[in-house]
């Protein structure tokens, strides 16, 4: 199951291309392959809705790719991904697989180069060296990936059927990082009370004498910022810092 985290919306999916409109494709079809095509979204923010911009997905007139689908899925590790909504609200720290769905009559190989927000996608014509591929991503930056087919039979109503069609299914897997807080300190008090808030990052804005051991039970960055941290000559000798779970 987890090696097709990436790919199981993908699967089901491939049922809905008979539902296809024909009527934006053209009847005669270019023998040239493309050399290139570039696909535009607008950057995920956190704090906006997922649907944001969906107007504003689009690509390039040469390359004749027109949108039809776009699905959301908050990209989750182990396990499968969690369906998304437009609805829904991007929040930092969180990866997302936004999938979108093009077609075109226009000829388009693994050699053709396909960017996304002028980033590369890398191709892939099998759908096991896709699952192989995405296998390695760890969700932690961006990656873009597209599963490329032809269907010589075309999409459609079979009476009106048009033939020769590319199909793009391409995932973006788009990295919110979060923004980190800060706070300062310029006393032991102060110190000690930031270190057991929720900021990211402590920073001192004083030389700091303290006189007992600082306990440290969540993940925490001290910035010291030129500053000494010391101990009291008269306190007992121990570690400056006690992080919890760490080895005595």
């Amino acid at each position: 199951m987890r090696r097709r985290k990436l790919l199981s919306l993908f699967l089901s999916l491939c049922l809905c291309l008979s539902l296809l409109p024909t009527a934006a494709l053209a009847e005669d079809v270019q023998t040239e392959p493309l050399t290139e095509a570039a696909v535009t979204f607008p950057a995920p923010q956190a704090g906006e809705t997922i649907g944001t911009g969906l107007d504003a997905v689009a690509a390039d007139e040469d390359s004749g790719l027109t949108p039809y689908q776009f699905l959301p899925v908050l990209w989750q590790q182990p396990g499968q991904g969690q369906e998304l909504t437009s609805e829904d609200v991007y929040k930092a720290g969180n990866t997302y697989l936004l999938q979108l769905f093009f077609y075109t009559a226009k000829p388009i190989t693994e050699e053709t180069s396909v960017t996304f927000n002028g980033k590369p996608v890398k191709i892939f014509t099998s759908s096991t060296a896709l699952v192989e591929e995405t296998d390695k991503y760890d969700g932690t930056q961006d990656a873009y990936f597209a599963y490329l087919f032809f269907s010589e039979d075309g999409i459609g109503d079979s009476s009106e059927a048009v033939k020769n069609v590319y199909i793009l299914w391409l995932y973006a897997c788009v990295h919110i990082p979060k923004v980190l807080t800060t706070t300062e300190a310029a006393t032991a008090a102060e110190l000690t009370t930031a270190l057991s808030g929720t900021d990211d990052i402590v920073k001192l804005t004083n030389d700091i004498t303290i006189e007992a051991r600082l306990d440290i039970a969540r993940d925490v960055t001290v910035d010291l910022n030129g500053h000494v941290l010391r101990y009291a000559e008269t306190a007992n000798p121990d570690s400056i810092f006690r992080v919890a779970g760490a080895r005595p």
